[in-house]
């Protein structure tokens, strides 16, 4: 949909599989925040004589104050980040150019970016949600850094689900601000051929973690296969 796209990894590990895509590929993002973290503190003394460090303190604070120790460490994990994406952004982008940030993951990066791009009419921030960075019970403590502000900062938020949805609305951001972008596209182009020998094989993708309950899915593909005994099942979990 866009005539340029730049992919800007924050963690540029492996090799780069679609070295021909049309994407161009910044890796300067990632060399910043894998610095080290005396890099990163140095970046916020810098953004803090900029005037620019007091919504990062704020929640350290406030994160002190609530959940203590650990919930001020995680602030300020979450805060050197955002610092260090802000900084990023003042250098390496144009200011006069109309440009859409597209973050996968609501994290520090993305409050970095709705942050510095507040003041710069051209730039609009967008996140895409799913659950480790949308849920706050999931944590330990049940705390993520900058919410709800950084939602009130965004363009658009875009939920894995509906669920994900009523979450937010739950918690005071506005549906016009919310779309429902399940993974997936509707038509990818292709269908896939069957197996040419005879057997059925199935393909999931997830962590091994208890909220994605892939015990179901071992107990549904193994219930399927004592239902059909003579359909041999072949089963690949990324």
């Amino acid at each position: 949909e866009f005539r340029e796209v730049v992919v800007v990894p924050l963690f540029p590990y492996g090799r780069n599989l679609y070295p021909d895509s049309s994407c161009e590929l910044d890796l300067s993002l990632a060399k910043i925040l894998r610095a080290g973290k005396l890099w990163r503190i140095a970046i916020f003394v810098y953004m803090m004589f900029q005037g620019k460090s007091l919504p990062y303190i704020v929640e350290i604070i406030r994160a002190l104050k609530r959940w203590g120790i650990s919930g001020a460490k995680t602030a300020g994990f979450w805060s050197l980040a955002a610092a260090s994406t802000e900084y990023w952004l003042q250098r390496a982008m144009d200011a006069n150019l109309p440009t859409i940030f597209y973050t996968y993951w609501n994290t520090a990066s993305t409050y970095g970016l709705a942050k510095g791009a507040k003041s710069t009419p051209a730039w609009s921030v967008v996140t895409r949600v799913h659950g480790f960075d949308l849920y706050e019970e999931r944590s330990d403590p049940p705390y993520l850094p900058f919410r709800p502000s950084v939602y009130h900062q965004l363009k658009r938020i875009f939920t894995v689900s509906s669920y994900g949805c009523d979450y937010l609305v739950k918690r005071g951001i506005p549906r016009s601000k919310i779309r429902v972008a399940r993974l997936g596209v509707d038509t990818p182009g292709f269908v896939v051929a069957p197996s040419s020998d005879g057997k059925l094989r199935i393909v999931s993708c997830s962590g091994l973690v208890p909220v994605k309950r892939v015990l179901l899915l071992a107990a549904s593909v193994c219930e399927f296969a004592r239902r059909r005994s003579l359909t041999q099942v072949v089963w690949t979990h990324l």
